[in-house]
């Protein structure tokens, strides 16, 4: 029985990164947590009076600048308006202040005025076009305005004018891996890691970048590196033990995975990613109880939902399973696989009809979509409708030429409408294909197509077969059906 989905999710990088934080310009103290994942905006140059031969300290420093340290101050100090107000009357006083315009488009990036931001932004680069900062807070704006190629582009360009721009590098990787480019970000990552190996992030990042592209055991060695610099990174624990999990290290997966937890108890992909070391334990009501925390801790967490609802259907709770589907439909209306489950569900619960319905949404959503064709035949074939059910598996099988299920599912629907050759012809292919997993069954339907075309030597072979796999695995209702087929 299957208890969960067979892709594990690490980390989603909205709680890992927290949607692209931009905690602040200046340099921070304290612990380098992920809340401090920002990009560093190098000292503004102040007025050098030793380059000035005719500078008098006597006199006062000019007035937009006083404006401008103010508002620097302010905005490190997390005073926005203050600072706004102080840029203002910098920029007012001297209108062609780039580096103004620039703290005003971040102050506006702070107050989540992405417009703002941009039209400041904007005035900085138009005034200073190789103005790399300018063009990394430009990109943050982008960003959130969803527009990620304009993002990217200003990316590139915070490269091009400052190559050792270390976060414009972690931000384009950012970007890649949330749109599945996870090669590239491993190269950025690299640059990034050779301009300074001191970060933290750098390594998470990097880490779940290669568990994506499957490389666990290099995903291991970022997040130990990340873990090194900072001893209570909590998510670099829960990368690591995703990592562990998907190498069969079931012990270490729930040593880190305990240990994030003890660090921050209010991390929902812990509990998330625990839960699949719990059900690999034969635990689903441990499991259930860490997706219910993960649940209260995120409302909105559609995965889990997902995950809950499958454990819940495997133990037969087929309500609670039902409800958890339902939630992840409202949060998330075109989830094929939710449909998927749901229907799943009720075809096991015997409502073969509103299986249909949900298995025809999944199509609907997604045309690609083999299982749910599959499991749309299984439903069919649970009303008596055969040749629906023949059409549906053909069409998985012509999605998934692979796809065994859908062959032996087939097989036997055309051992029931009469046709035995092209039954043989999909059983064989089961049987030939997946020699170290024997299927009683299909040896079973095997031997009543060729007893129809006359194979009597055949057939007796393949129920004898059958009637072995039968006794082997206990399944007394099988082994006495085959018995009756010998005689």
């Amino acid at each position: 029985m299957k208890y969960i989905r067979t892709t594990l999710t690490v980390l989603g990088l909205a709680a890992a990164l927290g949607g692209w934080p931009l905690t602040a310009l200046a340099q921070v103290n304290g612990d380098p947590g992920i809340q401090n994942f920002e990009p560093e905006v190098p000292v503004i140059d102040q007025p050098d009076p030793e380059a000035d031969p005719e500078f008098d300290p006597d006199q006062p420093i000019p007035q937009p600048v006083e404006a401008y340290n103010r508002g620097v101050n302010d905005y490190n100090a997390g005073r926005y308006a203050e600072a706004l107000e102080n840029f203002n009357q910098a920029i007012a006083l001297r209108p062609d202040y780039a580096e103004a315009y620039m703290y005003r488009g971040a102050t506006f990036n702070q107050l989540e005025q992405w417009g703002d931001a941009i039209v400041s932004l904007n005035q900085a680069i138009n005034l200073n076009p190789t103005y790399s900062v300018a063009y990394l807070q430009r990109a943050f704006a982008y960003y959130n305005q969803d527009d990620w190629s304009l993002a990217r582009a200003d990316l590139d360009s915070a490269i091009l004018y400052d190559p050792g721009a270390v976060r414009a590098y972690v931000y384009r990787a950012y970007l890649d891996i949330r749109q599945g480019s996870d090669s590239l970000a491993v190269e950025d990552l690299s640059t990034a890691v050779q301009l300074d190996d001191s970060n933290a992030e750098t390594f998470y990042l990097r880490g779940l970048a290669r568990s994506n592209l499957g490389n666990f055991n290099q995903a291991v060695e970022d997040f130990d590196q990340a873990i090194q610099i900072q001893r209570r990174y909590a998510s670099a624990y829960v990368g690591r033990g995703a990592a562990y999990y998907r190498l069969g290290l079931s012990d270490s997966a729930l040593d880190d995975l305990n240990r994030a937890v003890q660090i921050n108890d209010r991390l929902p992909e812990a509990y998330f990613n625990r839960s699949f070391v719990y059900v690999d334990r034969g635990r689903p009501r441990r499991a259930i109880e860490d997706l219910d925390r993960a649940i209260q801790l995120r409302p909105t967490y559609v995965e889990a939902f997902l995950n809950r609802g499958i454990i819940q259907a495997s133990t037969g709770n087929s309500r609670a399973a039902i409800e958890d589907f339902s939630r992840v439909l409202a949060l998330e209306p075109d989830s094929a696989e939710a449909y998927l489950r749901q229907a799943e569900v009720r075809l096991a619960s015997g409502d073969a009809l509103g299986a249909i319905n949900d298995f025809s949404e999944a199509i609907f959503i997604d045309t690609t979509y083999a299982a749910a064709y599959k499991g749309r035949g299984d439903a069919r074939l649970a009303t008596g409708d055969l040749q629906g059910a023949i059409a549906d598996y053909s069409q998985a099988i012509d999605l998934r030429p692979n796809y065994l299920a859908a062959y032996a599912a087939r097989g036997k629907v055309f051992t029931q409408v009469g046709d035995p050759q092209r039954a043989y012809d999909d059983l064989t292919q089961v049987i030939l294909s997946d020699p170290q997993n024997p299927d009683p069954d299909v040896f079973y339907s095997r031997g009543r197509a060729q007893r129809a075309l006359g194979i009597s030597q055949g057939a007796r072979a393949d129920f004898q077969q059958a009637a072995n796999l039968y006794l082997q695995a206990g399944e007394a209702e099988g082994y006495r059906n085959v018995l009756d087929e010998l005689r």
